[in-house]
């Protein structure tokens, strides 16, 4: 994967990640509430995943 292959929205209660090639949907509600202005996606090549934070 390269993160130019991948779509990732962040939303105030809900992460979803979408890849077209291959195809591959993951949705998923969080059990609290994020800052959707103040969120930060990482996408390491290296170790073939993703890191989501969000700043303090």
């Amino acid at each position: 994967y390269s993160g130019s292959a991948l779509a990732l929205d962040m939303g105030e209660d809900h992460v979803r990640l979408v890849s077209e090639q291959p195809k591959y949907s993951f949705d998923f509600y969080l059990p609290f509430l994020i800052d959707e202005d103040s969120v930060v996606a990482e996408f390491n090549t290296k170790q073939e995943g993703s890191r989501e934070y969000e700043r303090c």
